[in-house]
């Protein structure tokens, strides 16, 4: 994450954090996250790009014997978290630290999740190989993110690209969706196992935005849609969502993506 991401910005992390407290799709993916971690109770867990522990918060009720550690560097992010009036977070720590640069002993972890945060990172293998390296022997990794569907062809490769560029613009170029298959790619590139990789879609057919992480940058990408050819236009409705503006209202039909992938590293497979 830069410097200057808007998750640095006070105002920012609050507005953030009061959006993803009303969002259902992020409720109902921290259920499958918990599923998917295969918790016992008496883990050690790390929580990588904290922010304001919306994750880490639902988790900590099927941590009653063990810990979670959150890092972000986003010092916004931490404070909000630790406002007066936040729910407070049971057996979790935060720390301010940069995820490509973990301040913590190798082989610490019993689990690991990123959330809603891979598309930030400027150097995402970096991120994933340095997990890797604090997570137990039999630990496990899982990240949940946005994705963007697999390209079939030339005008679908156009399309995904069209997204990123959108986004970048008020997150910065290192930003980037990826595909589930590359975030499998990740994982075994940084030597782990994979041995989950699921894609789960969310359809909406609702006015507004309100609910949908990220909702108003991606109707900014149908905005930018509206000035391409018409089969550009056709494509992202077909793969992503439908639009339609009538003075300030807005109506979204469609369905948004998201991967969970879990990478496990194997017992002796090296530090």
């Amino acid at each position: 994450m830069s410097n200057d991401s808007p998750f640095h910005d006070h105002a920012h992390a609050a507005e953030f954090d009061r959006r993803a407290a009303r969002s259902d799709i992020r409720e109902r993916l921290a259920e499958r996250l918990i599923e998917a971690m295969e918790l016992r109770g008496a883990e050690t867990v790390l929580d990588v790009a904290t922010g304001t522990g919306r994750f880490a918060r639902p988790v900590s009720r099927h941590v009653t014997d063990g810990s979670i550690v959150g890092i972000d560097e986003a010092l916004a992010m931490l404070r909000v978290s630790q406002q007066p009036d936040a729910e407070s977070i049971p057996r979790y720590e935060r720390i301010a630290a940069d995820a490509q640069h973990l301040p913590l002993q190798a082989g610490t972890f019993d689990r690991a999740w990123v959330a809603f945060s891979l598309h930030h990172f400027v150097s995402a293998g970096d991120m994933v190989m340095e997990t890797r390296r604090v997570l137990k022997p039999g630990g496990r990794l899982l990240i949940l993110d946005p994705v963007i569907l697999a390209a079939d062809d030339a005008r679908d490769a156009e399309v995904d690209g069209l997204i990123n560029e959108v986004f970048q613009r008020s997150h910065g170029a290192g930003f980037r969706f990826f595909t589930v298959e590359e975030i499998r790619r990740l994982m075994t590139g940084a030597g782990l196992e994979v041995v989950r990789a699921d894609c789960h879609t969310y359809t909406v057919d609702q006015d507004g935005t309100e609910g949908i992480p990220t909702g108003r940058h991606w109707v900014e990408v149908a905005d930018e849609l509206e000035r391409r050819p018409a089969d550009l236009r056709e494509r992202f409705g077909k793969r992503y969502f439908r639009y339609e503006k009538a003075g300030d209202s807005l109506h979204i039909s469609g369905g948004f993506h998201y991967g969970l992938i879990a990478g496990e590293k194997r017992p002796g497979a090296g530090s």
